[in-house]
């Protein structure tokens, strides 16, 4: 990329232990420790100006992993929907701990699987990709558990507020 972008340190909390939610924060964060994390941070609209919805709907954002060994930061172009059907798919999974939700966008950058074990335990399996369709791509998954969620919703409220589709 060449250009530095800018990286927010998480607030440590109890020794092993990571905050993945600063309730000012206009970013989402997911993942329970800062060796297996993710955050989503937007950074604008990718067209600002533009009198086409669809143009307007497109957000840039910075993709900043910490999978165990592998790290790295990647911008990519989301929708503000896709930040809308994943909010509330969560929201639904603190009433249904077996269930799923999914952050998907149109061109592939980004794709999360939360699925539940119905016991308030959630695997999240995790796709980014520097180039979508022809570049090079990270799997990885992420553990957390349902205290994690009101959080991760909250989160979602403050980035469709910014950027609403």
């Amino acid at each position: 990329m060449g250009q530095s972008l800018p990286r927010k340190t998480p607030v440590p909390c109890l020794p092993g232990t990571w905050s993945p939610v600063d309730d000012d924060d206009l970013a989402l964060h997911l993942g329970a420790t800062e060796r297996e994390r993710l955050i989503v941070r937007p950074l604008g609209r990718s067209h600002p100006g533009a009198s086409d919805p669809w143009d307007r709907a497109w957000v840039k954002a910075v993709i900043d992993v910490q999978a165990g060994a592998f790290s790295g930061l990647v911008e990519a172009d989301l929708q503000a929907d896709d930040f809308v059907r994943f909010r509330n798919s969560l929201r639904r999974l603190s009433d249904h701990l077996d269930q799923g939700a999914t952050f998907d966008t149109l061109d592939g950058a980004l794709k999360i699987d939360v699925s539940g074990d119905g016991r308030g335990h959630f695997e999240a399996r995790c796709e980014v990709w520097d180039h979508p369709g022809d570049g090079n791509v990270l799997r990885f998954r992420l553990t957390f558990d349902q205290t994690y969620l009101p959080g991760l919703v909250r989160a979602l409220d403050r980035i469709v507020a910014a950027f609403p589709p």
